[in-house]
């Protein structure tokens, strides 16, 4: 998962693509992916070209799908095309090859025929919705695969250094400053909440007993009350001050 998510996140910053449109694409995909020969890898190096053509999110998930299932599992006249063309999207062990070795491949071959005949091959091989799809993948040049899967390829760590960069500003800085306070606001609550409490309660306690000695004594038995409940309050704080002192350490 740590090398998917890093990998998206190398795709997003060398492809017209964001990690959110690449989730989405990925998820759209689905189980079709686990055909593709280069993996995760050539996973999202295919959506980021898609995405480099304008074709993002679920959209860009769902022309993958169709394109991969298009070669993978073709019509009857779709595999009689791709034979006589001699374009092999299987290998010798029976694993789909490379979406750009096989794209690759295609476009030669298109590359002596007129545009009516190319798109005509193009119609009775892939669904007609994913020719724009099959168009970018098909004029994406050598190079520009092979920048791309190298980037994925060496992009461990590259989450990290992305939200490392997105957090090196104002903004971020207000980010870490509120998770701060949010470990602050635990760390008082596990260890002060308890003790304050206690506090409160005595508080509580407290006026309610010199309510009862007014009405009873008067001031006088109001101030008697008040001296006891000062006397228990002192013995109070002092008996908790080494869970405070603690509770504001770790604070």
């Amino acid at each position: 998962t740590t090398v998917l998510v890093d990998q998206m996140a190398k795709a997003s910053s060398k492809s017209n693509t964001s990690v959110a449109q690449l989730g989405d694409a990925i998820l759209t995909v689905g189980g079709t992916a686990r055909d593709m020969a280069g993996g995760t890898t050539e996973l999202t190096a295919v959506l980021g070209v898609l995405a480099d053509n304008g074709i993002k999110g679920a959209e860009g998930g769902t022309a993958l799908r169709n394109v991969i299932l298009s070669l993978g599992a073709p019509t009857d006249k779709a595999a009689k095309l791709l034979n006589a063309m001699n374009i092999e999207v299987y290998d010798a062990q029976g694993n789909l090859r490379p979406l750009p070795e096989i794209f690759g491949d295609l476009n030669g071959q298109l590359s002596t025929m007129t545009q009516g005949e190319r798109t005509q091959v193009l119609n009775d091989i892939f669904n007609k919705v994913d020719l724009k799809s099959v168009n970018a993948l098909m004029n994406t040049n050598v190079e520009r695969w092979q920048e791309l899967t190298t980037e994925i390829d060496n992009s461990r760590g590259a989450a990290e250094k992305m939200a490392n960069t997105q957090l090196d500003n104002l903004a971020g800085d207000i980010t870490l400053f509120k998770s701060a306070l949010e470990g602050a606001q635990i760390i008082v609550s596990d260890q002060m909440t308890p003790t304050l409490r206690e506090f409160v309660q005595f508080g509580t306690d407290g006026i309610s007993t010199l309510s009862t000695a007014f009405q009873e004594g008067g001031l006088s038995g109001a101030m008697e009350a008040l001296g006891t409940i000062l006397s228990d309050g002192l013995n109070m704080v002092i008996e908790k001050l080494p869970e405070m002192v603690d509770a504001g350490m770790q604070l």
